[in-house]
Formats: C-alpha cells, structure tokens, sequence
C-alpha cells in the first residue's frame, strides 16, 4: 500500500502558495481595497429593489470554477450575479461591472469578452498571473497572484521529474483562497454575518 509520499509533497507546495496570500494583501492593500469598493458600488438587493448594475463573472477552465464560487458568494451577500457561458445570462449593459479569473489573461473567451463589452461605463476586474498581461492593463483593478516556481522532484529509477503542483493549480487555489477571504471583508462592510447569506441561500439544491 503507498504511503502517500507524493500527494503530502504537493500538498506541501499548495500550502506554500497559499501562505504567500498574506503577501499578496499586504503588497497589493490598495489595488485590494479599490477592488472592494467597486464591487460594493453595485446595486444589491439587500440596500435596494432597483437594480442598476449586475456583476458579470468569467474564467476559462479551472478558473471557470473559481469565478462561479466567487459569483455564488456575491449572490449570498445581495448582489446581482451572472456568470458568463450560462443559457441564461443577461447582456452586459453600462454600468455593470465584469470580473475576470485568468492566470494568463490570455484566452481566446476571455480576450473576447472584453472585446465584446468594450463600453464606455463598463468596469473590469481582474485576478490574473501577471501585472504586464494584457488583461491586468486594461482592469479598472486587479489582484496580481504570481505563484512560486514549479516545483519537481526526481521520479525515481527515471529521468524525468515530478511536477508537484499541476497546470495551474496554485493560481487557482489561491484565487479562490482570497476571494473567499475577500467575501468577508465585503460581509462587514455591508453589516452582514453568515446568518444574513442563508437567505439567499438555495435551499432545495442543498437538499439533495
């Protein structure tokens, strides 16, 4: 029976990335806190019946998933929440505010969608790999995740080496890591505490 070695080792490397998130707030504290307020610019059910502004969100692949956690999240907190790929997701219109999870900033969808919802009072946010993607240079605000090196060890009796943190991985847990953080920091600057989110929470999914 493997003693499961190589998924404590990569857990160990996950770990390391994630640690490194205090960094990121506390180097990016101002980019973060320009992030915030604009996400609470955004019409919210909780405040007002009329709504003025819907926050979009996007990502490719695994990021795709973290952008829909990030979107159920808002929703919890009143916002209101579409995630872009969905049969039902409304048009951008001015005014509504688009967040973007891409480590690379570079994806055909992604590239896209921004050139399609290029009007002059839509907000981008982004949480991206690099300060010089193109992405980042065009975000209103940005997280910057810049994750350690690939980390590898030798696989033993062959030449090639194990990558202990796979295609992506580590930007993408740690995304999810801050902005679950971030939800927080959103929950107390609207007054709200978890009993507040079970009222938009839905009921009949979680039953099943």
């Amino acid at each position: 029976m493997s003693d499961l070695k190589y998924m404590y080792l990569s857990l160990g490397e996950i770990q390391k990335n994630i640690n490194r998130c205090n960094l990121v707030i506390k180097n990016q504290k101002d980019t973060i806190n320009e992030f915030r307020e604009i996400i609470l610019t955004a019409s919210n059910k909780r405040t007002s019946k009329d709504r003025k502004t819907t926050i979009f969100l996007v990502g490719a692949g695994r990021s795709g998933f973290v952008a829909k956690s990030f979107a159920m999240r808002l929703m919890h907190l009143g916002f209101y929440v579409s995630v872009f790929g969905e049969s039902i997701t409304p048009p951008v219109c001015d005014g509504d505010i688009i967040i973007i999870i891409s480590k690379s900033g570079k994806s055909n969808s992604i590239t896209q969608i921004v050139e399609d919802s290029k009007m002059d009072n839509v907000k981008f946010l982004s949480v991206c790999g690099s300060e010089k993607c193109d992405l980042a240079q065009i975000s209103e605000s940005k997280i910057i995740i810049d994750s350690l090196p690939q980390a590898t060890i030798p696989i033993p009796d062959e030449e090639e080496q194990l990558e202990l943190i796979l295609m992506g991985t580590a930007f993408e847990t740690c995304a999810l890591v801050l902005l679950d953080a971030l939800v927080v920091e959103l929950m107390q600057n609207l007054g709200l505490r978890e009993k507040d989110l079970a009222d938009y929470h839905d009921v009949l999914s979680s039953s099943l």
